[in-house]
């Protein structure tokens, strides 16, 4: 850690509260380095301590863990890999400590949900470059041994490198991450959480992951949330799906009340399909990322479904002519 010189920093506006870290996210101009924004997620050292030993020692079951975000962070620009910020060091001062990173521009996907693009065919067609990214940013990620344990709109963030130039995905917060790819325990928000992990066994957490990037699919492709939690007993949206299938909740669930169309009836039948496959409740069944280490993996006794979500049809520039809606309809 280096300290803080506050000449060199020159605060802009508050991004946004970080209250699992007793703090926030600053927009800040580096005028050490040019006058250029960086985002600055400033933490009270009574929170965060002297480093990750003394922290550890004090919240040994914190979800939350500031230290291990900054070392896997090191950990993923030693590996060159290409969907995070760019950090620029961690500082001290009497008070706070501060973790500096490139800023995204273009915000947060949560941004994206609420998009005017209308529903169906030219929403998909929009979203589809930047989830090509984000799922593109998990395979390098589970590639590397990390599972993100924490996949959210709130946590995949946009940036342009110059002006008119095409956005780029960019993945943060590993507080919660693993280098464990079998683990235990409830991780992440409400919506995005995979059913198995309420249980009381070992689960895969990059079957996990994946569960939660499907969760990212639909909220973007219907601006709204599939249900707002995956908890034995917590949502009745999520307990219809459980019970009667994917496919006859896109029937049931109307855009903006009655009267409206279905969701069966906006979204393409190759989004339905790999919405199926990304969501499924049974995580051996489930889309996978990387087919060979699939393969290769046994998960909880059970074999990997090596059915790749980045070869479904619906990944195709142009898709061919989608089936009709009626084909929603279930069996």
């Amino acid at each position: 850690m280096r300290a803080w010189q506050h000449e060199e920093f020159e605060f802009v506006r508050t991004l946004q509260p970080a209250p699992r870290n007793r703090g926030c996210v600053d927009l800040m101009r580096h005028v050490g380095q040019g006058g250029g924004f960086v985002a600055v997620k400033r933490m009270p050292n009574s929170w965060v301590k002297s480093g990750p030993r003394e922290f550890l020692q004090h919240y040994p079951d914190s979800r939350e863990r500031p230290w291990f975000d900054v070392g896997i962070v090191a950990y993923l620009r030693e590996k060159g890999y290409g969907y995070q910020c760019q950090p620029m060091g961690v500082y001290r001062d009497a008070e706070n400590t501060y973790v500096v990173n490139s800023f995204a521009s273009e915000g947060d996907l949560f941004g994206w949900m609420h998009c005017k693009l209308e529903l169906g065919h030219s929403r998909e067609s929009a979203l589809r470059p930047i989830l090509k990214q984000v799922f593109d940013a998990v395979q390098w990620l589970h590639a590397l041994g990390v599972a993100h344990r924490d996949i959210s709109l709130e946590n995949i963030l946009l940036m342009r490198e110059g002006e008119g130039s095409q956005l780029h995905v960019k993945l943060i917060d590993f507080g919660a991450a693993t280098l464990s790819r079998n683990c235990n325990g409830v991780c992440g928000k409400p919506s995005y959480i995979a059913p198995e992990s309420y249980g009381s066994i070992t689960y895969d957490a990059f079957a996990a992951d994946i569960f939660s990037l499907g969760v990212v699919v639909f909220a973007l492709s219907a601006g709204c949330y599939p249900w707002h939690s995956t908890k034995p007993g917590g949502c009745q949206m999520f307990r219809y799906v459980a019970t009667r299938g994917l496919r006859r909740y896109l029937l049931a669930r109307k855009i903006g009340g009655d009267g409206r169309p279905s969701l069966a009836e906006v979204f393409s039948e190759y989004l339905v399909d790999l919405l199926e496959g990304l969501l499924v409740l049974q995580p051996c069944d489930r889309l996978v990322l990387d087919i060979t280490h699939a393969k290769s993996q046994t998960v909880i006794g059970c074999p990997r479904r090596a059915l790749s979500a980045l070869d479904c049809a619906w990944w195709e520039p142009v898709p061919p002519e989608d089936p009709q809606t009626v084909a929603l309809v279930a069996d």
